[in-house]
This record gives structure tokens, C-alpha cells and sequence, in this order.
């Protein structure tokens, strides 16, 4: 596991050191993954803001060279702890995605990131959403789920236009941009989206290849 020299969200770090596990089962839609990525020989693969390995070992169990990237030590301690524990390997990256992200350029088949990329105010949005571009091999596949509503607390302060800060519930102080279907197709123009879906837990569900 590679640590960056950079202080690191005291949010979601506060969060799996109180809470552990946070997430830990899935998403319902990983099968799906795999699948597209099996039928194109797709190997090396990023989850971007890992956290404490949800997807990481399912992926590393299927045979994947797999790539974890988040700004919480405690949980990427959790995710080397449980690969280890299954005698599995992954590249482990402490860092921060408002940062360059520190990997080459087409450095991936496919990058999957699961209600990460909305942490942030919308500029540095896009240009996060330009290196998930950069390091995506053209022809990848992104897999990406962002919030639908607001439904991470019962109260907010807002600090630019569909940007929030909870005040209360587990993920207090963490910002969260609320996109519309729009917005985030207009982001994501380097794309081409062939799946736009709302999953169980009502949060925009989508698959989609890097345009060639």
C-alpha cells in the first residue's frame, strides 16, 4: 500500500475508524461488470474511492488485477486486512482526487467508482471526470453511481448550486453535488453511455465506454 503525503478527508476517514465496514456488501450490478468485462478480456481495473474493499476483493476472487484508490487510510487498513485475509493482492493508494490522479495515461481497461465522484464542488467534478478520462484506456469501461436525492440527512447548508453539506447523520460535513440526469450526461461527453439506470438504493446507476 502507497501513502501520499497529503492530509486526508477527515469525513469519510472519521467514518470507517467509527464505523468500520461502512459499505460492504456489492453493488447489485458488479455481476454485470464482470460480465462486460470478461466478454472483452478486460484485466486491469480501478476503483476509484475503494474504500474499505467492497469491490476490490469480489474482483481480486475473479482473477482481476485490481487498482484501489481512496483518501481514507483507515479504509484502505480495512481492505489490505481482508485481502490478506483471503491471500489476495491489490495495488492500494492513499491519495486525494482533487490532485492529479497518480496513475499513467490508458493505465486502465475499466474504472469503477460507486458514490465517490459527487464528494466535491462541481469544478472539481470535471476535472476529475477528465482524469477518469485520461487514465481510461479508450474503448474502457466506466461503471458509475452518484446520489439521486438527498437523503443523507435531515438538514443541509448549501454552498454553490446543487452542492451540500449534510449537517447531521454519518456522513456530516462531507460535501455531496446532487446531479441531474442532464448534468451528468453533459460531464460524461466523452462517453458513450449505454446503460442509465436508477439501482435499489435510488441513486443513478450507469455503464459506459470510453469514446475512441
Amino acid at each position: 500500500m502507497t501513502l501520499k503525503d497529503r492530509t486526508p478527508s477527515p469525513g469519510w476517514d472519521r467514518i470507517f475508524a467509527e464505523s468500520g465496514h461502512f459499505f460492504a456488501e456489492p453493488h447489485e450490478a458488479l455481476p454485470e461488470m464482470i460480465g462486460l468485462l470478461r466478454a472483452r478480456s478486460f484485466r486491469r481495473i480501478l476503483d476509484l474511492g475503494c474504500g474499505s474493499g467492497r469491490h476490490l476483493l469480489p474482483l481480486a476472487r475473479a482473477g482481476f488485477p485490481v487498482f484501489g484508490f481512496d483518501n481514507s487510510p483507515h479504509g484502505l487498513m480495512l481492505a489490505h486486512r481482508d485481502l490478506k485475509s483471503e491471500h489476495l493482492e491489490a495495488h492500494l493508494q492513499l491519495g486525494d482526487f482533487r490532485d492529479p490522479l497518480p496513475y499513467h495515461d490508458a493505465s486502465f481497461h475499466a474504472v469503477l467508482s460507486t458514490q465517490v465522484i459527487h464528494h466535491a464542488e462541481i469544478e472539481t467534478i470535471r476535472g476529475l471526470i477528465r482524469e477518469i478520462e485520461r487514465i481510461l484506456a479508450l474503448g474502457g469501461l466506466l461503471f458509475l453511481t452518484v446520489p439521486k436525492d438527498k437523503s443523507q440527512a435531515s438538514s443541509f447548508h448549501q454552498i454553490e448550486e446543487r452542492t451540500f453539506v449534510p449537517e447531521d447523520g454519518p456522513e456530516k460535513g462531507v460535501p455531496h453535488h446532487y446531479f441531474d440526469e442532464s448534468e451528468l450526461r453533459e460531464l460524461l461527453s466523452g462517453f458513450d453511455i449505454f446503460s442509465f439506470t436508477v439501482d435499489k438504493a435510488d441513486h443513478y446507476s450507469l455503464f459506459a465506454w470510453r469514446r475512441i
